[in-house]
């Protein structure tokens, strides 16, 4: 049971009314993260607004960037988060086994496996990323703009992790 309440969206108000009233346009629900946050507006807003910044972005496909999120997600060992980015990519056409791979940190081949590595490195260990692994994604295809994408994904998805698993906010 969550730690903090669950802000009813049909109950809300002004700013924050208006930013569930995005988050459900877009998702087509307010999830349990959404409601947790909406006990400070503000932050929820930046929240979401960070969202949109890292995955609406156009340098990764959305199934790259959803196979980074639930890595590491996984490396954090966040429930809530690993279950929803298993979903959003098994809604993207993803196999159940590749999900798994996944989870395991297992890429499709060479510059999957190391963009993988790279983003997991960059949520739990960033102080032992080296320049050479910086090079490594660039020739293997990666530019500075996905790379720098993949990392916002990566960061991002670590920030949630922490706040979901500090307030024990429920799976929807």
């Amino acid at each position: 049971m969550a730690r903090i309440p669950l802000v009813d969206p049909d109950t809300a108000t002004g700013a924050l009314a208006e930013t569930f009233g995005e988050i459900k346009s877009h998702a087509g629900k307010v999830g349990n993260i959404w409601r947790a946050l909406g006990n400070n507006p503000r932050l929820l807003k930046a929240v979401w607004d960070r969202r949109q910044a890292v995955m609406e972005g156009d340098a990764l496909p959305m199934a790259t960037k959803e196979a980074i999120a639930l890595a590491v997600s996984e490396a954090n060992a966040c429930t809530y988060c690993v279950t929803n980015h298993s979903a959003a990519l098994s809604r993207l056409g993803e196999s159940t086994e590749r999900i798994e791979q996944i989870r395991q940190h297992k890429g499709r081949d060479q510059a999957d496996q190391a963009l993988l590595d790279f983003c997991v490195k960059s949520s739990t260990d960033p102080h032992s990323i080296s320049d050479g692994e910086f090079e490594e994604l660039r020739s293997l295809g990666y530019s500075d703009e996905a790379i720098f994408e993949a990392v916002g994904v990566a960061t991002h998805y670590t920030a949630v992790n922490r706040f979901l698993d500090t307030f024990l906010v429920d799976l929807d």
